[in-house]
């Protein structure tokens, strides 16, 4: 076998990791709605239930999109070591003429998704307007702006609505799922809060500063998440 049908089987490889992976990523999302759903099913019931049975969901989601990020790894990595062999019927590596020139082929361009809104807003003006139109503000004085929602059914409704156009981000350092639009907004979801516990669905959104000539906006932030007291007197 020479060197070059060598170099296809690894690309025959790499492709089909590469559709695997386009499956895995589809049971993500599954997996992800899955998760939403329940949590809305349970919307109201004790908080030990609530978060037992979303938690499970979450972390069934988290370890699909972790073998999808590691498919796609891997079969970069194998078209890069097949493209150094070569292609079929070439003993040694494929080294591209230096008189032949390609012809210049269009390149098709692809317009980004429009992003979500939710009551007419995306969520960078959510941001930007300080949540206004999400919920109701916290009470008492906040270092960031602070949305209350009345149910988790509402705040995955939110959430469901503004990602839209968003691309999902590996974030290690954030226990939950972190989005990214093209303007570089962020849209995030988390399980819990350090007041609410591990049963406290939370939104994080962030519109990313500017740079003057002068100094750096620092970026803006809004959190929603649902209030405390209300689940309260409905359990």
């Amino acid at each position: 076998m020479s060197q070059g049908e060598v170099g296809d089987r690894i690309r025959a490889t790499a492709s089909t990791l590469q559709a695997a992976r386009t499956h895995v990523l589809t049971a993500h999302e599954l997996a992800a709605d899955a998760r939403d759903g329940l949590a809305i099913a349970l919307d109201g019931s004790k908080p030990e239930t609530h978060a037992g049975a979303v938690g499970v969901l979450t972390d069934t989601a988290s370890t699909i999109e972790n073998v999808a990020k590691y498919a796609g790894t891997l079969s970069t990595a194998l078209t890069a070591f097949a493209n150094r062999i070569g292609a079929r019927g070439a003993g040694t590596v494929a080294v591209a003429s230096a008189g032949a020139s390609e012809p210049v082929r269009p390149v098709a361009v692809t317009a980004a998704p429009a992003m979500g809104r939710w009551r007419g807003k995306t969520a960078t003006e959510h941001v930007l307007t300080g949540g206004a139109d999400i919920g109701r503000a916290a009470e008492g004085r906040k270092r960031m702006n602070i949305r209350l929602l009345d149910s988790y059914a509402e705040l995955h409704e939110v959430f469901n609505a503004l990602k839209v156009g968003a691309v999902l981000e590996d974030k290690p350092r954030y226990d939950g799922q972190f989005y990214r639009f093209p303007d570089g907004t962020t849209i995030a979801y988390r399980t819990h809060s350090r007041s609410g516990g591990d049963n406290d669905p939370t939104l994080d959104f962030a519109v990313p500063g500017e740079q003057t000539t002068t100094f750096k906006v620092p970026k803006k932030t809004l959190k929603v998440h649902v209030d405390h007291k209300e689940q309260d007197h409905t359990q």
